[in-house]
């Protein structure tokens, strides 16, 4: 199934912030500039941009025990402005900032995108809502200080399971600020990894990563989620997580292991093999709402989904400029063009459902 020429833009990401002032009081927002990303790279096109900030309700029981959190979500801005489909794709994990923030965004209004000043449909939209308290808190709090530590000790002393009931008890509980968040979520990756629970490690790593972290401390946790990426054959978000390493690390001579095994990776994609890898359909975060997918960002213009055990009926490519609807089955093959930037795909079904993506090299594609 060779998919038609692009027609779509992308804006990357931007952040829109929901902040409490105080304990029991209703949530005050501020928005954060917009990151344009690539959107405006394609000559006559024009991105989306928002209007008026919807800042999002921050839960009454979000605000009575202090806790904060962030929402990453993908979504379509149509031709009208107003917003499609969309999909939360990560988050600290707590169901009522994701449905809170759905909620806004299906409330947010935009320019539409222009191409030679006609509106067109932008595919590819990212924004995180935060939902943080202004109150100058940005250090760790005793009572969670006194937690954390004995979780460090536990783990130091191969305690493991004592460490990980400690740490999902405190996790559980909720009640902790941005950094608390990555420190927790960091700390639970390393349990993680020594149980080998490597998509849980991923998933924590992730989470830490959302939060309120220095550059320098940011540094290994970017690293641990590059190894696990590597080792769960996630490869194009290994390399995105490279990229951004890149961006916070200095260049090395030699190359580091990192780089030698991103350079590995680059010429497995070039090559002519066939790549397989599984998947499984799940809520990606906390959320309860919305349906199950599995996500998977695309190496290759052409890929395949077989091994389906399970009920996935349709699924959703969501490129740059462009994306596509169409239903699931083990008997198509879907061809990409270049024109149509960088791709993710969204494979719907029921939770649990297994599957298996396909990936052609260029020849294969460019042969058929």
């Amino acid at each position: 199934m060779r998919l038609g020429p692009g027609d779509c833009t992308v804006n990357w990401f931007a952040m829109v912030k929901a902040v409490g002032v105080a304990a029991g009081l209703l949530a005050l927002g501020a928005s954060i500039a917009d990151d344009q990303g690539a959107a405006g790279s394609s000559v006559g096109t024009s991105a989306a941009m928002r209007k008026a900030p919807i800042i999002p309700r921050y839960p009454f029981e979000g605000r009575w025990n202090g806790r904060e959190g962030w929402v990453d979500l993908s979504f379509v801005v149509r031709p009208d402005g107003t917003v499609a489909d969309p999909i939360v794709e990560n988050s600290s994990g707590y169901p009522e900032f994701e449905r809170e923030a759905l909620k806004a965004l299906l409330r947010q209004t935009y320019e539409p995108a222009t191409f030679n000043g006609k509106p067109i449909e932008q595919c590819a939209t990212r924004l995180r809502y935060i939902f943080a308290f202004d109150r100058g808190v940005t250090g760790a709090r005793g009572s969670f200080a006194t937690k954390y530590k004995e979780g460090v000790r536990l783990f130091k002393n191969n305690q493991i399971d004592e460490a990980r009931a400690l740490v999902d008890s405190e996790i559980e509980d909720g009640v902790w600020n941005l950094y608390e968040s990555s420190l927790i979520y960091s700390l639970r990756s390393e349990i993680q990894a020594a149980q080998g629970d490597k998509q849980g490690q991923l998933q924590s790593l992730i989470r830490a990563d959302g939060g309120k972290l220095e550059p320098g401390k940011r540094i290994p946790v970017l690293r641990a989620m590059f190894s696990v990426q590597v080792s769960l054959n996630r490869y194009a978000d290994a390399l995105a997580t490279r990229d951004r390493l890149r961006s916070l690390e200095k260049a090395t001579d030699p190359p580091d292991l990192l780089e030698q095994t991103a350079a590995r990776i680059e010429t497995l994609i070039a090559g002519p093999q066939v790549l397989g890898f599984p998947g499984a359909v799940e809520f990606r975060s906390g959320c309860v709402e919305g349906r199950p997918n599995f996500q998977y960002r695309l190496l290759r213009r052409k890929f395949a989904i077989s091994d389906i055990r399970g009920n996935a009926p349709d699924l959703e490519i969501r490129c740059d400029r462009k994306r596509f609807v169409d239903s699931v089955s083990d008997q198509k093959v879907w061809a990409i063009p270049d024109s149509w930037g960088t791709c993710q795909v969204f494979v719907f079904g029921d939770t649990g459902t297994t599957l298996k993506i396909i990936e052609y090299p260029a020849e294969v594609a460019a042969a058929q």
